[in-house]
């Protein structure tokens, strides 16, 4: 994953555990599935 520092314009590069460097959407979305709000909690925040 690259993640973007901001400003000034510096970008590092982050392993994901359990995933390579370059880690392909599918498996990233499998991986964060457990630290992401699925629908049903997005609706109880508003």
């Amino acid at each position: 994953v690259l993640y973007y520092r901001g400003i000034p314009a510096e970008i590092e590069e982050k392993t994901i555990p359990g995933c390579s460097l370059l880690c392909p959407l599918d498996k990233f979305i499998e991986l964060m599935a457990n630290v992401t709000p699925n629908e049903a909690e997005m609706k109880c925040q508003f």
